[in-house]
């Protein structure tokens, strides 16, 4: 389109050259007149053969002129109206005002629009039938999810009978010995996990209900269930490292010592890092990492030092028997990290 303007205002310059040039060749007293006029004089006199060349080089001139005329006349055939250059110009006109409205850069761009308002015009023309199609495309994948969603509930139950299985040895791990878990699944709606969401159950005592494990186990019990579950789905998961942020909360004693065994066992396979503040769990850690919080005036820091073994057993003599430490709790914590 800016083409075809330049091209119709260079044919609209042009024009008005050659409407001039042609007036002064062929209007009134013109110069092909003039020249018409000087060769019949000189025909006139024809007898005064001095004249005679002249007249025939008077004769070429109007020749040539002729020529000039008609180049001159096929530039007058090259024509634009008025109206076909006011409508070049509202064309462009319009297309500004296309390009601005839909703030887009070129015409490439807006062709790509206008395009895509087709598509939804086209929809909304044909909306009954758009409808219609999605409809039933939606019922067919409904049938293909819900299928594939039966699939992956079948290969779910038959991997968490084997999990449940291995739960079990891994709860006598944890000091549990007694306790039973299920994994059970509820259905529910469709979603990224599939139509059957598992949820643990438990009961430590023989003869107890099975109950959800989050409404009926003690913190301890939770935390050593989490750990069980973790060591089993661990081993196949390919995970590098696994950090338990206080996993043991909850618990003391001789579970406490059966939990830090579990963890140092499973490093042998990924690294375990153990946020703790259990001396038992603390002692079996290959590395003892000491994380403390100084305040300033306006911010909080956290320092994390490594200890040596050293440090290590008066660290975790603290962690036995507090500030104060005793000749006892450093002696047990001698004993533990020899434990190892």
């Amino acid at each position: 389109l800016e083409e075809n303007i330049l091209r119709a205002k260079s044919i609209r310059n042009e024009q008005a050259s050659y409407e001039n040039a042609s007036g002064i060749l062929n209007n009134e007293n013109g110069l092909l007149d003039q020249l018409y006029s000087l060769e019949s004089a000189l025909m006139q006199a024809s007898n005064d053969e001095t004249l005679q060349d002249q007249l025939e080089q008077v004769r070429n001139i109007i020749a040539n002129i002729k020529g000039v005329e008609k180049a001159i006349s096929t530039g007058l055939n090259k024509t634009i109206s008025e109206s076909e250059f006011n409508e070049l110009l509202q064309q462009k006109s319009n297309i500004d005002a296309l390009v601005k409205k839909h703030r887009v850069l070129t015409l490439e761009e807006l062709e790509v629009k206008r395009e895509t308002i087709g598509e939804r015009i086209f929809l909304l023309e044909n909306k009954d039938e758009e409808l219609a199609r999605l409809n039933e495309l939606r019922e067919l994948l409904l049938v293909e999810l819900d299928d594939l969603g039966d699939d992956l509930h079948v290969l779910r139950k038959s991997a968490s009978k084997q999990i449940e299985k291995t739960l079990s040895e891994y709860l006598v791990r944890v000091d549990l010995p007694k306790a039973r878990l299920e994994l059970s699944w509820n259905l529910t709606s469709f979603g990224k996990f599939g139509k059957y969401l598992p949820e643990l159950l438990f009961a430590a005592n023989p003869g107890s209900n099975m109950q959800p494990l989050s409404k009926v186990a003690s913190g301890g019990e939770q935390s050593r269930v989490k750990l069980a579950l973790k060591a089993v789905l661990g081993r196949d998961s390919g995970l590098s490292t696994q950090l338990f942020d206080e996993i043991d909360t909850g618990i003391s004693g001789s579970t406490a010592e059966k939990i830090g065994i579990l963890m140092k066992e499973m490093s042998a396979n990924q690294q375990i890092i153990s946020i703790t503040h259990l001396p038992q769990v603390a002692a079996k850690g290959d590395v003892h990492l000491l994380v403390s919080k100084s305040q300033g005036v306006n911010s909080t820091t956290s320092n994390v030092v490594p200890l040596s073994l050293k440090e290590r057993e008066q660290e975790i003599a603290r962690m036995l028997s507090g500030e104060n430490i005793s000749q006892a709790a450093k002696k047990q914590a001698k004993t533990l990290l020899n434990a190892q």
